[in-house]
């Protein structure tokens, strides 16, 4: 066994091998090993310490013996080696000692036996005759500093250097002790003595002169062994002497005592012996030293633990591997013991230390408990571990903190027993762990199991435990009926450091804001404040802030309405009490750029807390609408933050954190969205809020809400965004995209797609709508197949109902259906299924947020695959399901579509009318209305009713929808209106082209402006007029002007010009005039004279010039001549051609032929009806004026006229 037993340092060095061995067999999972701590010294001999007996792979069996001393600079020396009691010698007897044990016969002899220590070896001396060695088993993965390993190569000269340096140390006049020297091989060394030492009758010898002088004819005559012997002995005088070099030569003529060498006479040769070593032959000598390995430098103490440690991936535990791996001792003489470590029994205790571990009581930290306020607990603890027999299940109520309590116990527990803490979520995981470990090991290292708040229907669970332990503890934070304690504290049992409390970490939109919240100990003075303190680990505080998508993100600024560009920074420094409002169209990207403003914001010392318009409104609509009035200032402010957890107390550390932020921000997005009455209530809480603290509001609308915002807050300050870089953006997105390389094909298309993109949207009327971001998006998935074709063609249909339709359809076309081949029946009907899914749910999803319906959270998260709804960044219940649409015109797309198909309920149905159909702002919404109205069996059967039945409500209000309508231009909803009103209202209903008669401005008037439509609008109102059931009546409305001092449709048409509307008039006269001739005759006639002054002043193109001839060929084909003549002889028809035939009217030009064309036809007509001296005098009279014209085509030809 292990020398210097009585010392702890030796015992926990071989403990330490034992469990250093055990680590490194366990790391690999396809070697089974058993290893045995101290076998019998009758069997193994020094080499008792452990047996290790690895089998798989490489199979072997290892010896080893531990040796460490005190002194960490003793180092290993020739001495230790060549001593015959401690050295090498002992190994070889407890090797040979083995060999003729039955133990041998059953295990085999041993592939290593290592001499296992914390000496190193000397330098100078030992490793001359060391070589360092590998392993021969496989690699094993080591730890901590690196053991160095030897092993005795040439044995038979170390053999000899042993007899040489015994030899040596006679010689030594210094050395201290002159006892009789003992060999490892004796027959070796009386051999060698024979040839080497001459033996003088008083008992001295000496050394034979021939050796010492290196005598070529004693060399000759003498064996191998003595020849090689001289330079041994000459190195172990120079290294026993200390000497660089030393002489042998020295020793002449010298004699010592023969019983100093301790020899036996001899007359054989040295070749003839072989080196033997009592029952050891050279044989067994041989395999021995094959064996043999020192394991050098092997670390000792808190450096060996730490290795233990990692080795055991920091599953050791060493007064555990202790009691359970290092067998007892029964009596102080060790007996043999076939206790063998395998993997199954370290499996076992491994996983026990990882259980004990893991499954412990909650940390307490910031809180200290008297000892007073455990000595109720400690005696119902000690009670119920104590008892023999009853109930192995205790209950305890936690009415506070549960890990308060299971702390205390744990704690409690610890002083007389061993336990784990484990909770509800554990408990099936800790039944499958707890049958991988031995009974042993539960019955000796777990006692007591508590388990923290399991509920009622998983008893069955805990009970389940009882076959594996001995008691269970069960503390709950819910008292139960069958509670057998309840942990009752009071205020002086519990101690807090209020100082940690006062920095809890407050996490603002994933932004750690520095919280120095004064916690003061008065406000905490009751027990249960104390308990919710101390559960507060961290607040998170939520607004609606979010990381939008910004790929592709073109760089926009803020521009004031003198194009002044506003930075971020100029809107962080904006003073106190201010609102800065950010108004544009939609689909501009006000909210992202509102989103980067917030972070920008953000970034520094300031706060900035991002609400989305239609949060504050869900606030307001929860309670009743009154309930706006209570949002008084910034405290109920707080409330629309999301805030967990969720308490007063925590509440009140959130308003103090934000209190002493001196840069307060709050952002409204999309104020718009909401319905006009919500706007009202929300603009009345920012005019609260600014007025109950110094801080910034920043407002994003559309510009529809300019002027509400105005009128609401007088100093605020209004921005837009600057032109959006259409060009930059669709370069990045199909030229710069790195994920999808541009070809040649999309360069050339893209630059014709930029070329005459723009021309294409002036000419249809949109170009305004590539400088949107959103709809510039909607392009790019338009056209994400389509640019990459050859013969690339533009769409052309850019009204913004089709834009959006055809967005959707490719939006779901480049996600779907290329994924499904067309050609096969199958994938046909499951590409319809799933674009009945697509539509079905994308409508209802816009209609359930819209009208603010309950609905499952989980019911639409499957849409965002489709790419048009994102999941909601924010958490808890806000905005509806956690889903939205990718944007605000997306969801009205949808919306609408759901509304004008479904029947839904009557009071969603009113309020959709009045927020979108036929508004008086321009909304995307209402245009989307329109285009699906151009299929009108797209429309149920009961939302028909409803418009009809809307519409019946108020008929007043009519002329203000069909105004409107007409001012947006959506002429689908235009032919509904008065389709399905009613038909007095619609009957009612006057068409001007001038201005609301003085008499009905102060009453709701039915009059009906159509002086700013264009041809096309015109053209489209007559062929609806001509459509419905009271179409003559509206007709005759619309082109007969009974009021001389306004234009009629004529007139206008004349001035436009509007040639096709002309054409369309003329036409439906000739249907009047056979109706009704002399009502006819009496309107043209008395509209004649201002006909013929619109012509002579806005006559300039041909469209004009065929007018005349029309007016011409009526006057003279249907209206008698002295009708005509009457006409002229009141109208001064010469007098009005002199004085406008040379006006310019702004915006065209002169053109010196039409004006020559005109004055020729006007004078022919006047030749044709004045009669000779009314035409005479007419001439005189306007003689004079004729010479003042400037042009003198004009001049002459009515000069020529004249004479």
């Amino acid at each position: 066994t292990m020398a210097n037993k009585a010392n702890k340092d030796g015992v926990n060095f071989q403990q330490h091998l034992f469990y250093y061995q055990i680590g490194l067999c366990h790391q690999h999972k396809d070697r089974e090993y058993s290893i045995l701590y101290e076998g019998a010294d009758s069997i193994y001999g020094a080499f008792d310490d452990v047996i290790l007996k690895e089998e798989g792979p490489t199979p072997g069996l290892l010896f080893f013996q531990a040796k460490q001393v005190l002194d960490s600079n003793k180092v290993i020396s020739l001495d230790d080696v060549f001593d015959m009691k401690k050295g090498i010698v002992k190994y070889m007897e407890s090797y040979g000692s083995y060999l003729g044990n039955h133990q041998c016969q059953k295990d085999g002899t041993p592939n290593e036996a290592i001499y296992w220590t914390s000496q190193a070896i000397h330098e100078s001396t030992t490793k001359r005759f060391l070589q360092p060695c590998q392993d021969t088993r496989l690699p094993l993965q080591s730890v901590g500093p690196a053991i160095k390993k030897y092993r005795i190569e040439d044995w038979k000269t170390l053999l000899l250097f042993d007899i040489a340096w015994k030899w040596a140390k006679i010689c030594n006049p210094k050395a201290e002790s002159k006892q009789s020297a003992e060999y490892i091989c004796n027959a070796v060394a009386n051999a060698l003595a024979y040839e080497i030492l001459e033996i003088s009758e008083d008992d001295k010898v000496k050394f034979r002169e021939g050796f010492l002088l290196e005598e070529p004819q004693y060399l000759a005559s003498v064996s191998d062994k003595a020849r090689s012997f001289r330079e041994q002995f000459r190195l172990a005088c120079q290294l026993q002497q200390r000497k660089s070099e030393f002489d042998i030569k020295s020793f002449k003529n010298i004699s010592y005592e023969a019983k100093l060498f301790g020899l036996k006479a001899s007359d054989a040769r040295a070749d003839s012996v072989r080196f033997e070593h009592k029952n050891l032959d050279e044989g067994k000598l041989e395999q021995f030293f094959h064996a043999f390995r020192y394991y050098t430098e092997v670390p000792k103490g808190e450096e060996m633990l730490k290795i233990l440690n990692s080795l055991f991936n920091g599953d050791f535990e060493e007064k555990l591997f202790e009691n359970h791996l290092i067998p007892k001792q029964t009596s102080s003489k060790k007996v043999q013991t076939d206790q063998y470590i395998n993997r199954l029994h370290m499996n076992s205790l491994i996983e026990m230390i990882k259980l004990k571990s893991l499954y412990i009581a909650p940390r307490i930290s910031g809180v200290t408990f008297s000892e007073e306020s455990s000595v109720e607990l400690r005696k119902c603890l000690e009670k119920f571990t104590d008892q023999a027999k009853g109930d192995r299940l205790l209950e305890i109520y936690a009415p506070y903190v549960l890990e308060w309590t299971a702390y205390r116990v744990e704690k409690e527990l610890h002083k007389f027993c061993t336990c784990i803490v484990i909770k509800e979520k554990d408990l099936a995981m800790l039944f499958e762990k707890l049958s991988q470990i031995l009974e042993t090991h539960l019955e000796n290292e777990l006692s007591v199991i508590v388990v923290l708040n399991v509920d009622a229907s998983n008893m069955e669970e805990t009970n389940k435990l009882l076959k594996k332990v001995k008691r269970i503890i069960h503390i709950s934070s819910n008292s139960l009926p069958g509670s057998n304690y309840q942990d009752e504290l009071l205020e002086q049992h519990v101690e807090m450091d209020f100082d940690q409390f006062s920095h809890i970490n407050l996490i603002l939109d994933d932004r750690l804001l520095p919280n120095t919240t004064i916690i003061h100990e008065e406000e905490f003075k009751s027990i249960q404040k104390r308990a919710e303190l101390y559960q507060i680990q961290q607040i998170d505080v939520k607004s609606d802030l979010y990381m939008p998508e910004e790929r592709f993100y073109i760089t926009r600024t803020l521009t004031d309405d003198h194009n002044r560009e506003i930075t971020n920074e100029k809107l962080k420094h904006e003073s106190q009490q201010r609102v800065t409002v950010i108004v544009d169209t939609a689909g501009q990207g006000k909210t992202i750029e509102l989103l980067r403003i917030a972070r920008f914001l953000n970034e520094g010392d300031g706060i900035c807390l991002f609400f989305r318009a239609r949060t504050i409104a869900d606030k307001l609509r929860r309670d009743t609408p009154e309930s706006c009035m209570s949002l008084n200032g910034w405290d109920d402010f707080i409330k629309l933050l999301q805030i967990a957890p969720s308490s007063d107390v925590v509440r009140n550390i959130v308003v103090q954190c934000l209190a002493q932020n001196e840069q307060l921000y709050v952002v409204v997005d999309g104020l718009d969205e909401i319905v006009e009455t919500y706007q009202d209530y929300i603009i009345t809480v920012i005019r609260k809020l600014i007025a109950s603290k110094p801080l910034t509001v920043i407002i994003a609308a559309r510009t529809e809400l300019k002027p509400k915002l105005k009128a609401a807050f007088n100093h605020a300050d209004f921005y837009h965004l600057d032109q959006f870089a259409y060009q930059a953006y669709f370069e990045e997105l199909w030229l710069n995209n790195s994920a999808e390389p541009a070809t040649d094909t999309v360069r050339q298309n893209v630059e014709f797609f930029l070329k005459h993109f723009d021309s294409i949207l002036k000419r249809a009327g949109c170009k305004s709508f590539l400088e949107v971001p959103q709809l510039c998006k909607i392009m790019g998935t338009i056209y994400k197949e389509r640019i990459k074709r050859e013969n690339f063609l533009l769409y052309n249909n850019y009204e913004i109902g089709s834009i959006y339709d055809t967005f959707i359809a490719c939006q779901f076309g480049n996600l779907i259906c290329q994924s499904f081949d067309s050609q096969l029946e199958t994938h046909v009907l499951a590409t319809e299924l799933i674009k009945n899914y697509f539509d079905e749910n994308h409508e209802k999803l816009a209609y359930d947020i819209e009208c603010s319906t309950q609905f499952g959270r989980q019911q639409y998260h499957k849409l965002a695959l489709f790419g048009l709804v994102r999941l909601n960044p924010t958490i808890g219940d806000r905005s509806k399901s956690g889903v939205e649409f990718i944007h605000r015109t997306v969801l009205e797309y949808f919306l609408v579509r759901y509304f004008l198909t479904h029947d839904v309920e009557a009071s969603h149905f009113v309020q959709f009318m009045k927020r979108y159909f036929c508004v008086s702002r321009v909304n995307v919404a209402d245009k989307f209305i329109d285009f699906f109205l151009n299929d009108e069996t797209l429309l149920c059967k009961a939302t028909r009713r409803k418009i009809k039945r809307f519409l019946e409500q108020d008929p007043q209000q009519l002329a203000t929808y069909v105004r409107i309508a007409l001012n947006n231009a959506t002429f689908n909803t235009l032919r509904l209106l008065l389709r399905e009103a009613p038909s007095v209202a619609v009957q009612s209903l006057e068409f001007r082209f001038g201005g609301i008669q003085d008499s009905k401005k102060e009453n709701v008037s039915n009059e009906i402006n159509l002086k700013r439509l264009g041809e096309r609008q015109l053209l489209l109102l007559l062929g609806i007029l001509q459509r419905i059931d009271s179409s003559n009546a509206l007709i005759l409305n619309l082109i007969l002007e009974h009021d001389l001092n306004e234009e009629d449709i004529i007139e206008v048409a004349i001035r436009k010009p509007f040639p096709e509307v002309f054409d369309k008039i003329m036409l439906l006269f000739a249907d009047i005039q056979k109706q009704d001739t002399v009502a006819y005759t009496k309107y043209i006639t008395s509209r004649l004279s201002r006909y013929v002054r619109t012509l002579v002043i806005h006559c300039y193109v041909s469209s004009e010039q065929l007018m005349v001839d029309k007016l011409r060929k009526i006057c003279i084909e249907q209206i008698e001549a002295d009708v005509i003549r009457r006409v002229l002889t009141t109208f001064d028809l010469l007098d009005e051609v002199l004085s406008c035939i040379e006006t310019v009217p702004k915006g065209k030009r002169f053109i010196e032929e039409a004006r020559c064309d005109i004055l020729k036809k006007i004078l022919s007509f006047l030749e044709m009806y004045l009669k000779e001296d009314d035409l005479r005098s007419r001439k005189v009279q306007h003689a004079a004026k004729v010479a003042t014209l400037q042009h003198e085509s004009l001049r002459t030809l009515l000069e020529h006229w004249l004479e």
